[in-house]
């Protein structure tokens, strides 16, 4: 699925701690916890980067 997005032209971001086999395609590459790294972009949407 994210392969056929990124051929249609989405932007992919990917946050995972391991290599995935779209690493090498994906425009933003996150290497940590999905979990706490959405805790905090969520914390950054609601407080406005506050």
């Amino acid at each position: 699925m994210p392969v056929y997005a990124k051929n249609s032209g989405a932007f992919l971001a990917i946050i995972n701690l391991s290599e995935t086999p779209c690493d090498g395609i994906c425009d933003v590459l996150i290497s940590s916890k999905a979990g706490e790294v959405l805790k905090k972009i969520t914390n950054e949407i609601k407080t406005g980067g506050r």
